[in-house]
């Protein structure tokens, strides 16, 4: 299901949940609009993308089995309130503009090595949340870096760059 047509459209969504027959179904995100989704995203989901962004905000969990951030534009959030999980793995890429990440959720798990090259900032918690990146994460691209709970990878690395990284819980 694609929602939005690249424009500036303005969309909300309640909950997201794949095909009833147990098929994998995929949500893509098109729209230099603000986008919220109240509702929780996940059963039988393979792919969430969020190709343009003029913030979007995820309120509830997400459950997917990749997750795939491909632009905002500049200063927008991509935010992630409740519990993430990704079985497979989480891509953030560089875009055009310089966006924001950020995860809020008390307990996300996300798979394989994941790298933050988006140019505007990280943000993992909002107070004593846990990030777990089971192959680990880089994120040296980012212009800052902000950690708010524990980060841990169960392979790999935790690579954050040497400056703009700022831990505060």
């Amino acid at each position: 299901m694609t929602v939005g047509t690249g424009r500036a459209n303005t969309l909300s969504l309640s909950s997201v949940t794949g095909t009833a027959d147990g098929s994998t179904s995929n949500l893509t995100i098109n729209t230099t609009g603000t986008v919220t989704v109240s509702g929780a995203v996940g059963t039988d989901i393979g792919t969430v993308t969020v190709t343009q962004s003029g913030g979007t905000t995820f309120s509830s969990t997400v459950e997917a089995a990749t997750i795939t951030i491909s632009d905002g534009t500049n200063s927008s959030n991509i935010t992630f309130s409740a519990n993430v999980t990704a079985t497979t793995g989480l891509s953030v890429s560089t875009g055009t503009d310089f966006y924001n990440v950020v995860f809020n959720g008390s307990n996300n798990t996300i798979a394989g090595t994941t790298t933050f090259s988006n140019l505007g900032t990280v943000t993992f918690g909002n107070g004593g949340d846990t990030t777990a990146f089971t192959g680990g994460v880089i994120a040296t691209a980012p212009s800052s870096k902000t950690i708010n709970g524990t980060i841990t990878a169960g392979t790999g690395v935790i690579n954050l760059g040497g400056n703009g990284v700022t831990v505060s819980g």
